[in-house]
């Protein structure tokens, strides 16, 4: 794992704390979605394919004008 020891843990959470995570932001479909409605643009969830790793939580996002 990434976070395979107690430094890289502490570091981690320091970087939570100050909101400043070097894995980037994970966004939910549900805030993509509310940040389309807010935009006054139409978001469309897409699904990946089962076959595909981590499919079991990547999705793409169409987004529509």
């Amino acid at each position: 794992t990434y976070y395979n020891g107690p430094r890289k843990w502490w570091q981690w959470l320091k970087q939570e704390l100050q909101n400043n995570n070097d894995m980037g932001k994970f966004w939910s479909k549900h805030e993509l979605l509310n940040l389309c409605k807010e935009l006054g643009v139409t978001g469309e969830v897409v699904p990946q394919e089962t076959w595909q790793p981590y499919a079991h939580y990547r999705f793409d996002l169409l987004i529509y004008s």
